[in-house]
């Protein structure tokens, strides 16, 4: 049986007022390295050291400072993302603004973009230098990271509204979400779209499945949909008796596994390889809106969260509860649990001044923390 800890982990800066929401976290391609953003222009990173071992609350903390003061307005940091290689980290604001650190805390450059930002995705498939953006305008851009001051590589308008999410699919192409219902798969250097899709209501979040070639994403309704891209052909499952908010693939070895989680308190468990259109578990444990769902990265576990801040660990050998812990503020966003690559620390973005920790003891199994 794993046991796990759990800790909260303040993050105050000296001479600072403490941050009132985590707005988005992500550990680099090492696991080594943990940023956190906060809605005051700043980004927490916590770095491992030789004499911290695994316990995040002894690694060394570097604060990234955006460039807040040229702007009228502080705006919220709504995202963070490394660079595959670990060189360097992306942080967009809702001011229309990315930011580009080295891994050592030192602005790069910071970059506008035509309209309030949704999304920043650097790519891992194999273009570790192309770094993807989408706007409220309903632009997707491609940006040339390989300079200190990335440079645009191609502009999609294809969207009438607001970009809700972004993938890469591979080093060369990507898909896009939009409030008005339309899906593009689109490849960089190409102005036409390899493939579109429309749905009658908004489309919130897309994510890929590369063994399937297929695409989920869900809507305001209570239906996870199944989009065959080398078919263009699309399925539906029905179960949650109320609107879906989040959903994630299994990457591990059973990739056929998708997670998706609503404001019928539950998660429910699909299988791709199935011809049935319902679930194949049904996960009750969580007491409101299932706000984000979360396979680790080795497929053993999945976590998910609830409006509460209540974050479950399950099992995905049985579907049983393996822990429960109390994040201080509320989870509200579908990107707010992050696993390590070795799919031993989960880290949760909540509302409060404390970053949760969930880490797998070298003993036998997993603990939680909490940082400021």
């Amino acid at each position: 049986m794993a046991a796990y800890r759990h800790c909260k982990l303040p993050c105050i800066d000296e001479n600072h007022k403490p941050p009132t929401e985590i707005t988005s976290c992500a550990f680099d391609t090492t696991g080594q390295k943990l940023a956190c953003a906060f809605g005051d222009h700043r980004v927490f990173v916590f770095s491992a050291n030789a004499e911290s071992g695994h316990v995040i609350e002894k690694w060394e903390k570097n604060i990234f400072r955006a460039l807040s003061s040229l702007f009228t307005n502080k705006a919220i940091i709504l995202e963070v993302a490394w660079k595959a290689d670990g060189t360097k980290l992306v942080a967009g604001d809702f001011n229309n603004v990315f930011f580009i650190f080295s891994s050592n805390g030192n602005l790069l450059s910071f970059t506008e973009v035509s309209d309030k930002l949704t999304k920043v995705q650097w790519n891992c498939k194999g273009s570790n230098h192309m770094l993807l953006t989408s706007c409220d305008d309903g632009t997707v851009v491609v940006w040339d990271s390989s300079e200190r001051t990335p440079l645009p590589i191609q502009t999609f308008s294809l969207h009438t509204s607001s970009v809700r999410d972004i993938q890469w699919l591979t080093k060369e192409t990507f898909a896009s979400c939009a409030m008005d219902g339309s899906i593009y798969v689109c490849r960089v250097g190409f102005d036409e779209p390899l493939n579109s899709l429309f749905n009658e209501n908004a489309i919130i979040a897309i994510r890929y499945n590369m063994k399937h070639d297929s695409l989920a994403f869900f809507s305001y309704d209570t239906n996870v949909k199944l989009w065959y891209l080398g078919q263009d052909v699309t399925r539906e499952w029905e179960g949650h008796k109320a609107g879906i908010y989040s959903i994630c693939w299994n990457e591990g070895e059973d990739s056929s596994l998708l997670a998706s989680g609503a404001d019928d308190r539950t998660v429910r468990i699909w299988n791709i390889n199935s011809s049935l259109c319902h679930s194949q578990e049904v996960l009750r444990e969580q007491l409101c809106l299932v706000s984000a769902v979360s396979f680790s990265p080795d497929g053993q576990y999945l976590a998910s969260a609830d409006t509460y801040g209540v974050v479950i660990l399950w099992s995905t050998k049985d579907w049983s509860p393996l822990m429960r812990c109390q994040c201080a503020g509320n989870v509200l966003n579908i990107n707010s649990l992050k696993w390590n690559p070795q799919s031993t620390k989960l880290v949760v973005a909540n509302h409060s001044a404390m970053i949760t920790i969930i880490e797998c003891t070298s003993r036998d199994g997993f603990a939680s923390s909490n940082l400021k």
